[in-house]
């Protein structure tokens, strides 16, 4: 009788030791491979290596998407390219296929006036909008042209040499994913 017993519970270990192998050769490696919530913080934060090269980051915050294409050389930011997603109704318009002439100028000029610029293009700065289903504001930054201080006016404050070191504090503040 005592030899069934150490039978059936060498088969239980053995059986229990299976199960923990197949659950760690493919659950958990199909798990890592699964995008999660960023703004979970049980969700690995993964951080581009990139130092040359193009990294994209995506925030969605209050229902309002921004994209940020970041070119860079030798860890240093050379150009950056924001896409905002915003609806008609931020402006204060219903339909955004109503909108006339005058409503888009009037969309662009407060644009600029938030930005802090006068015009669509400015040394280095150039601000275009496009009107799909929604207002899609672009803004590309051409580092090596635009002052330190006109960046800083947008409300940029990244780091311009050692590039990776800001994507790194932009993917640990939940906030955006990098790739």
């Amino acid at each position: 009788m005592e030899k069934k017993h150490i039978a059936i519970s060498l088969g239980i270990i053995v059986f229990m030791a299976v199960v923990i192998l197949i659950y760690n050769l493919i659950i958990k490696k199909n798990a890592q491979n699964t995008i999660l919530d960023p703004t979970d913080p049980n969700t690995p934060v993964v951080i581009p290596k990139t130092t040359t090269g193009t990294i994209l980051c995506t925030r969605i915050k209050h229902g309002d998407k921004e994209t940020i294409e970041f070119i860079l050389n030798n860890d240093t930011l050379n150009k950056s390219t924001f896409k905002f997603t915003k609806t008609s109704r931020d402006f204060g318009f219903e339909d955004i296929n109503n909108l006339s002439d005058d409503n888009k100028n009037y969309i662009q000029n407060d644009v600029l006036k938030d930005l802090g610029l006068n015009s669509s293009f400015e040394n280095g700065i150039t601000v275009s909008i496009e009107y799909t289903d929604e207002v899609v504001i672009y803004i590309a930054i051409d580092y090596n042209v635009a002052t330190e201080q006109q960046v800083k006016n947008l409300g940029i404050k990244y780091e311009r040499n050692n590039f990776s070191n800001t994507i790194k504090q932009l993917v640990e503040s939940r906030e955006y994913t990098c790739e």
